[in-house]
């Protein structure tokens, strides 16, 4: 299960701030084209509303890719973790000299 959680903060890693991304530069596009056709006492309030939307949707990026760092931190962890508590059954042991020649 630890390989899911690996997948998944890894796209939520690579995909989350490049959606945020590009959303904030479509945002910020629009709220630039409103306040070009629109008389001067609204073009701040306008202006504002769409920067604060554009860092809304920023915040929303880096967010996901905080959490993802977190989500293959701990997976990874968790992997560590099993491959280094094996079981004594599975465990390696170097072979003796005496057992390497012998039919036994």
């Amino acid at each position: 299960m630890p390989w899911l959680g690996l997948l998944t903060g890894a796209s939520a890693l690579l995909l989350g701030p490049l959606l945020g991304f590009t959303a904030t530069a479509i945002y910020l596009q629009r709220a630039f084209g409103q306040v070009a056709s629109v008389e001067p006492s609204q073009k701040a309030r306008l202006l504002a509303e769409g920067i604060s939307e554009a860092m809304n949707f920023s915040a929303v990026g880096l967010a996901l890719g905080v959490l993802g760092t977190v989500v293959i931190l701990v997976s990874l962890i968790v992997l560590v973790r099993r491959s280094c508590h094996l079981p004594a059954s599975r465990e390696r042991r170097p072979p003796s000299a005496s057992s390497k020649y012998s039919n036994g």
